[in-house]
């Protein structure tokens, strides 16, 4: 009777251990509830498809845009709502990257990102650089830059003298390589908001940025520049700003950055007024037979007299006469331009006739940091100064003035703005 009863006790054990195990294993296709998605719980009526391990998850529209530092703790419009804040963050982010400081920068959204390597490929007469990283592919790049402008401001902030300056090349984000200086940008003080107007599909406002002299003004010691940059501000910019709903949702039809659009003090429009002179070609010395393509886009800023008028690289002055020419040299030697032999060895096809042309040189610093050279002398039957800027280690300005007075000259270089 034991033995009957421990066979009966047995059996029941192992059948609730059978239960037990039955209701933690999976259960088969189409029986009971669906187990959990990370996306969206399916109805409890509804049962769900068995999973498939190999499947990858369905990509996003485009690779996210990663906020950096400056994005995340910049100021935003208290009259916006957190979408739109968040929005504003994204943009900002975007166009710092587009159109800072140096645009490769839309190779490097996480620290470690390299800058782009190769030779430029040339379009239209630019020189177009192939991008690398998370926008490397032309469709991720347009869906990332739509999610966030109209298509209307990309068209319009795309365009630049020739062209444009991002281009789709077979599926590939290419780009013209240029980049200049930021210097005057008050990072210390936040910028500020000022909502212009506000309907159900369109927010207008003004951002105003701060900036300040950063060079040691006449008579400051580097100690009490310091001491008036940490104090606050010498002149504000103001900025449109206007975002509008689409079909899509927010976008910003109208958009800066305070520091990507930074300018430098205000100068007085009767006096003078600031001109961009682009370079995408260089002189590997002062012969015009040995021009090359540059690998990147260099942009020059200046300021020039009011009655003088730009045709590309050349300025003319009131009457017409040419003021100042422009060219870069590149693949010389920075140093010929301290020697004492520079006009043989710096320009050893120029025509210029050291027998008597008179030579004084006087070095000269720009506040940018620029090492300059001023000269008067014949450039071949033309009399007139001539300088040489030496902007890298690779790579020098020359320019010449036939009709400027010297002080004119001086406060041209004074203003250039040149990088490569």
């Amino acid at each position: 009777m034991k033995r009957i009863l421990k066979r009966i006790f047995a059996a029941l054990a192992l059948a609730a251990l059978i239960l037990t195990l039955c209701a933690c294993a999976p259960q088969a296709e189409g029986e009971g509830s669906p187990s959990p998605s990370p996306v969206q719980s399916a109805p409890a009526s509804e049962p769900s498809p068995p999973a498939q391990e190999s499947e990858a998850p369905a990509p996003a529209d485009f690779p996210e845009i990663i906020l950096d530092e400056d994005s995340l703790n910049a100021a935003v419009p208290d009259f916006l709502d957190e979408e739109q804040q968040l929005l504003y963050r994204q943009a900002l982010c975007v166009y710092s990257h587009l159109f800072g400081g140096d645009n490769a920068e839309v190779c490097r959204w996480e620290e470690g990102d390299p800058y782009p390597s190769g030779d430029a490929v040339e379009h239209n007469g630019l020189p177009y650089t192939k991008a690398v990283g998370r926008y490397a592919a032309w469709e991720d790049f347009d869906a990332m830059v739509h999610s966030v402008f109209t298509d209307d401001f990309w068209t319009r902030r795309n365009a630049i003298q020739r062209g444009e300056l991002y281009l789709n090349i077979d599926g590939a984000l290419h780009f013209v390589w240029a980049s200049r200086g930021m210097y005057y940008y008050t990072g210390n003080v936040p910028d500020t908001f000022e909502l212009v107007s506000r309907s159900e599909d369109e927010i207008v406002f003004t951002l105003t940025g701060h900036y300040s002299f950063p060079w040691p003004k006449e008579g400051e010691s580097p100690e009490d520049r310091d001491r008036r940059l940490e104090q606050g501000w010498e002149y504000t910019i103001d900025f449109p700003m206007k975002l509008v709903r689409t079909e899509a949702g927010w976008r910003f039809d109208q958009f800066h950055g305070a520091c990507a659009d930074q300018e430098g003090p205000p100068q007085t429009p009767s006096d003078t007024w600031e001109t961009n002179v682009y370079f995408d070609r260089a002189l590997t010395n002062f012969d015009f037979a040995q021009d090359h393509s540059l690998g990147r886009y260099i942009i020059l800023t200046l300021q020039v007299p009011a009655g003088w008028t730009q045709s590309d690289n050349d300025f003319q002055d009131e009457d017409g006469a040419i003021a100042m020419k422009l060219h870069y040299l590149t693949q010389v030697d920075p140093g010929y331009v301290l020697d004492e032999g520079v006009r043989e060895k710096l320009f050893p096809n120029s025509g210029l006739n050291p027998e008597i042309a008179d030579w004084p040189a006087q070095a000269h610093t720009t506040p940018q940091g620029y090492e300059c050279v001023l000269f008067t002398g014949l450039f071949g039957s033309q009399s007139g100064m001539y300088g040489c800027v030496r902007g890298d280690r690779e790579h020098i300005l020359f320019f010449s003035a036939f009709a400027a007075e010297e002080q004119t000259l001086w406060d041209a270089v004074d203003s250039m703005r040149f990088f490569f």
